[in-house]
């Protein structure tokens, strides 16, 4: 049994799915204090890295950074693949911190999934935090997002 496996229980939520090939490598990678490995890597670590990826930002808990890493990795390079999951994180207020690296990095995916996001973020608890990232975004129709939405009293 890895180290990792017996470290689970106290560095990820309890998950009700099973645990997706290659988590205990690219958990491992993202853990570190100074990440060394790139996205592209992480994926290499995995048969199914966007389901590794998407576990490992859902569910693990320390170090807090790990899932943190984990989002921006699938927002920045598999968000067409990860789009259902990023439009649940900007959608609800209990992963915040997710949505807040998915909203940081819509410039980076392609408008096809970014406008759909940021309209999610809009409808959504997270208003408050999206509207400046969204108003400031350099893609224009991701920019006309915010323009569409009034101002909360």
């Amino acid at each position: 049994m890895s180290w990792l496996m017996m470290a689970l229980p106290a560095a990820f939520a309890q998950a009700a799915t099973e645990t997706p090939d290659g988590v205990d490598a690219m958990y491992r990678a993202l853990s570190a204090r100074e990440m060394t490995t790139t996205c592209q890597q992480l994926a290499e670590m995995s048969a199914a890295p966007v389901s590794a990826l998407v576990y490992i930002a859902e569910n693990a808990r320390r170090p807090a950074w790990a899932g943190i890493r984990a989002a921006d990795c699938l927002s920045r390079h598999h968000a067409q693949d990860a789009q259902p999951q990023l439009t649940r994180w900007v959608g609800q207020e209990e992963t915040r911190g997710l949505a807040i690296v998915v909203l940081n990095n819509l410039e980076q995916m392609p408008v096809a999934v970014s406008v759909p996001l940021a309209q999610a973020a809009m409808a959504g608890p997270m208003i408050e935090d999206a509207r400046p990232r969204i108003q400031t975004a350099q893609v224009p129709q991701v920019r006309a997002i915010a323009e569409d939405v009034p101002d909360q009293p």
